[in-house]
């Protein structure tokens, strides 16, 4: 199963058409994109299941689907469901589930208070089926220990953020010890973020 995680920071217009060549050259089997448009997702109906939605809780009067969505492609079915967490401001937690696995997409706080608390709570959610992955805004690998202390191994120890001079870890997928998976960071510059390709067997 390939995963391709990839902030888009709302793909600019002149990249939109080099990030579709992308994607498409990429064929990931499920794809989570941070500040993505959905307009843009929906050229992908033809091979993939979509599914958008604004990343700040439902009680913040913020118009959904501009300039505030992530959005989730995948080939296989499942289960998608919208889960909003106690802390922060963008709130949105894809949780993704298919026969075999258990995924939860995020993108989570700048605010360092907050993020942690995120985490934490993310922690909770996750047993020995699930896999994580997205934009965790992370200054540090070491914000993530309420991970590794539940035997989750983060597969990306390198910066992606910014492509220019990558020097933030803020995307990262982790899995626990209990699934084989690999990734890798591809060197592009289609956005200010690197994208992550896992291959999760």
């Amino acid at each position: 199963m390939k995963l391709l995680s990839f902030n888009l920071n709302y793909n600019t217009l002149q990249n939109q058409n080099k990030i579709c060549t992308f994607i498409n050259k990429t064929n990931p089997d499920i794809g989570f994109f941070p500040e993505s448009l959905p307009k843009f997702t929906e050229k992908f109906n033809d091979k993939f299941n979509i599914h958008s939605s604004c990343k700040y809780h439902p009680t913040l009067h913020i118009k959904p689907l501009t300039r505030n969505s992530n959005s989730l492609i995948s080939k296989q079915e499942g289960t998608v469901n919208n889960h909003f967490l106690k802390h922060g401001i963008k709130k949105l937690v894809f949780d993704y589930s298919t026969t075999d696995l258990h995924y939860l997409f995020v993108h989570l706080s700048l605010n360092p208070l907050w993020r942690k608390e995120q985490i934490k709570e993310l922690a909770q959610l996750t047993d020995e089926h699930t896999i994580l992955a997205g934009d965790f805004n992370t200054l540090s690998l070491r914000e993530l220990q309420p991970f590794t202390e539940k035997g989750y191994l983060p597969l990306i120890q390198q910066p992606t953020f910014p492509v220019w001079k990558p020097i933030l870890p803020l995307d990262n997928v982790l899995v626990p010890e209990t699934i084989t998976a690999k990734a890798k960071i591809i060197n592009t510059k289609l956005s200010d973020h690197l994208p992550i390709i896992a291959r999760i067997k």
